[in-house]
């Protein structure tokens, strides 16, 4: 079949168009998939935390002094740093730039009652006391046309202190 003069090119056209979505729809769902993985660092990252923050209570105990990097006790508010600089050399997928760690001890539930088991006073780092820590990470998508949107994604995990 011939082809009319003003029908030439028309599949160079639609190949455009079809093209331009399809690598659209690829890179939304490459984009989609990177927040989804980073939304499970983040609650690995906050369960890290509690993990290194539980571990090193009040009455922890090293085998050989001197070769651990991070020496016991961890104690409340100095460790703020330790437990961030902790998280943040076990995320290196999340980058350090804009994660942040909080951690927090208290010795009360969120009633407001006396937590039970933790029988330490203030600063409530003691076995039996929970510690919870709340990581915070922006995710920014790479997308062009959508990479001004900044997700933030949060994830808070508590644990009690073992030791």
């Amino acid at each position: 079949m011939k082809h009319r003069f003003y029908e030439r090119g028309t599949s160079m056209v639609e190949t455009a168009i079809v093209l331009g979505v399809f690598l659209v729809m690829v890179f939304g769902i490459i984009d989609f998939s990177r927040l989804i993985y980073t939304y499970h660092l983040v609650g690995n990252a906050a369960r890290l935390g509690a993990r290194f923050a539980m571990v090193r209570g009040a009455t922890c105990i090293h085998t050989a002094p001197g070769t651990d990097p991070w020496p016991c006790p961890i104690a409340p508010p100095d460790s703020s740093g330790e437990i961030q600089q902790f998280v943040q050399s076990q995320s290196v997928l999340l980058g350090g730039g804009t994660l942040s760690v909080t951690p927090s001890w208290s010795g009360r539930d969120a009633g407001g009652d006396p937590y039970p088991g933790c029988a330490s006073p203030s600063p409530y780092n003691g076995p039996g006391c929970p510690v919870s820590v709340t990581v915070t990470y922006t995710f920014n998508f790479l997308a062009p046309f959508v990479s001004t949107v900044s997700i933030p994604i949060s994830s808070t995990s508590v644990m009690v202190i073992s030791q």
